[in-house]
């Protein structure tokens, strides 16, 4: 399996439908902010230099992203070589013979109690517990009496 593509409609005039992943609701249902703020383009990112790390990402070290002036925020940012250096030489050194491959299948972020919305511009960790539930309305999901 390849990419982190949550988003998928049958036709162009059907509403886009969202994965059970970290921009949807930690019920797994669909938040409708991120549908919005993901879906709103016509562009997608494409690259033939490139190393997809999946579940098995390394964690960029603060230093190299403390030396390129990066913060943490939405929306595209721009940075010069000199100031993205850090990154590029930390990043070669983590993908040695790697360029054009795939490392890690995807993080399976229906797995996860992290997500995030676009409305709140924050993650949530609020997760649902099925016993909970199951003392709300009766039945746990997937029950056939449900």
């Amino acid at each position: 399996m390849l990419g982190d593509n949550i988003y998928h409609r049958d036709n162009p005039n059907e509403p886009w439908a969202q994965e059970n992943s970290h921009h949807s609701r930690p019920d797994g249902t669909p938040d409708q902010s991120n549908i919005d703020t993901d879906t709103r383009t016509n562009r997608v990112l494409i690259s033939d230099h490139f190393v997809y790390f999946g579940k098995e990402a390394p964690e960029v070290p603060d230093g190299v992203l403390d030396a390129m002036g990066y913060t943490n925020g939405r929306n595209h940012r721009v940075f010069s070589l000199d100031q993205a250096r850090a990154l590029l030489c930390w990043f070669d050194e983590v993908s040695k013979n790697q360029i054009g491959s795939v490392v890690g299948d995807p993080f399976q972020f229906r797995d996860s109690n992290a997500r995030y919305s676009a409305g709140s511009n924050k993650i949530i960790k609020e997760v649902v517990n099925p016993v909970e539930i199951e003392a709300i309305i009766g039945v746990m999901p997937g029950d056939p009496q449900g």
